[in-house]
């Protein structure tokens, strides 16, 4: 039932994030709704969604490298913004909901 609702719980995750009106507090939401959705997808516990184990995750689930690779990176750069506020800059909101959407919809594609 987890894996099931990910997709769904993620969707909501990321329209809650984007009525936030704080470009950080966005990312981060964004962030957790991408964790959340490979915690859920993946049967994982969610301290174990790491850029590294979401690497591994994919990588043996059948998702291309560039995908999983776009996926840690994203993680990894909002973790970066969270920690020094200048790093957000380079980070459109609307732009990363976007991609968090594009990548669920690969994964779910690929059924692993």
């Amino acid at each position: 039932a987890r894996r099931r609702r990910a997709k769904r719980h993620a969707q909501r995750l990321i329209d809650r994030a984007l009525l936030n009106g704080d470009p950080a507090g966005q990312l981060t939401a964004l962030s957790h709704a991408m964790t959340s959705y490979l915690a859920d997808r993946f049967c994982l516990p969610p301290g174990a969604v790491t850029p590294d184990e979401v690497r591994t995750q994919l990588a043996t689930s059948g998702i291309d490298t560039a995908t999983a690779d776009q996926i840690a990176g994203f993680l990894e750069n909002c973790d970066a913004a969270r920690y020094a506020p200048g790093a957000i800059g380079t980070l459109s909101p609307s732009q990363a909901a976007a991609n968090v959407r594009d990548w669920i919809a690969r994964i779910e594609r690929s059924k692993p």
